[in-house]
């Protein structure tokens, strides 16, 4: 007579978490489930760094016209600068020709005393 034989499965022991690493495992779960940056705290941000870059081209743009305006500027100051040399060295013609007219005057007047 064949005995039947009892059939036997092998489990593997779960492991059972100690009460510490289920806290912690607890604890971190909801911070899974919630990010923690919201989508208005993303739209906010967004909104902040599109103003900051309308403000960054404002700024740009002033200083290339005030770059521009420098530059005119002293292209004009380079011609009143050329001008006025002119300017000078006429006024030291002049000055020449009437210290000269007056050393005549003076040599006239010698002349006549």
């Amino acid at each position: 007579m064949l005995k039947a034989r009892k059939k036997t499965t092998l489990t593997t022991p779960m492991a059972i978490p100690s009460p510490m690493s289920q806290k912690i495992i607890e604890e971190s779960l909801p911070s899974e489930k919630q990010p923690s940056i919201t989508n208005a705290n993303i739209h906010s941000m967004l909104l902040t760094l599109q103003d900051s870059m309308s403000k960054l081209q404002e700024m740009l743009k002033n200083h290339m016209e005030t770059r521009a305006d420098i530059n005119e500027l002293k292209e004009e100051m380079g011609k009143l600068k050329a001008e006025m040399k002119v300017d000078m060295s006429k006024l030291g013609e002049k000055i020449g020709i009437i210290q000269q007219s007056l050393e005549k005057n003076e040599s006239t007047i010698k002349e006549v005393e």
